[in-house]
């Protein structure tokens, strides 16, 4: 058994040497999952079948502050873009306010800056 133990830490190691296969503690997976929060993705087991906790909110600060189309265009801390899309007006925010995303009805995505009442933003690409 020792030899059989060996070959596969042999084979684990020259893996992980050669970048073929990477490493990720819970901390690194939670951090990756906040990170694609708001995209829509298919059901893969990326994250293995740990419970990492459901990911239904994210609040964060806002490190940048665009126009669009309807409105606001986000930018936070991680490059994650949010655009606000129903149109609802609004004082400009500032950068480093506090803007809470969470889930909403059919897969739309609610945002509220500073506690103030909220509006709908989906999140778009970086480019």
């Amino acid at each position: 058994r020792l030899a059989c133990y060996d070959r596969g830490v042999a084979a684990l190691d020259t893996a992980q040497k050669s970048n073929e296969l990477d490493v990720a503690d819970k901390a690194a997976m939670k951090e990756a999952r906040k990170g694609l929060f708001g995209f829509s993705l298919p059901s893969l087991k990326i994250f293995g079948d740990e419970d990492l906790g459901d990911l239904d909110e994210l609040e964060t600060t806002i490190a940048g502050i665009s126009s669009g189309q309807r409105g606001y265009v986000f930018t936070l801390p991680d490059g994650a873009r949010w655009m606000q899309t129903d149109k609802k007006y609004m004082d400009k925010p500032k950068v480093g306010a506090k803007i809470r995303i969470e889930k909403a009805a059919l897969g739309s995505y609610m945002a509220s800056i500073n506690k103030k009442p909220g509006f709908r933003v989906e999140r778009v690409n970086t480019q």
